[in-house]
């Protein structure tokens, strides 16, 4: 995995969110890279780059919460 495409593909939901231009296929794409993050993580031996990629995954979970279906 191109951890530069996913940091790329991250920040561009985020933006995307930010700019009111989120819909469902956004919210599809973020949810796996969310999903691709929690694999790769866990892997990266530098610690700088980890905790890095540990922030945009806190961030990338933060803007999904945001876009959950209410609860019933």
């Amino acid at each position: 995995m191109d951890l530069t495409i996913l940091d790329d593909a991250v920040g561009a939901a985020v933006f995307r969110e930010r700019y009111r231009e989120f819909d469902d296929r956004s919210i599809s794409d973020l949810r796996h890279r969310i999903a691709d993050l929690d694999k790769v993580v866990p892997l990266i031996d530098e610690q700088y780059c980890r905790e890095y990629f540990a922030r945009l995954r806190t961030v990338a979970g933060l803007v999904a919460e945001r876009h959950l279906p209410p609860a019933s």
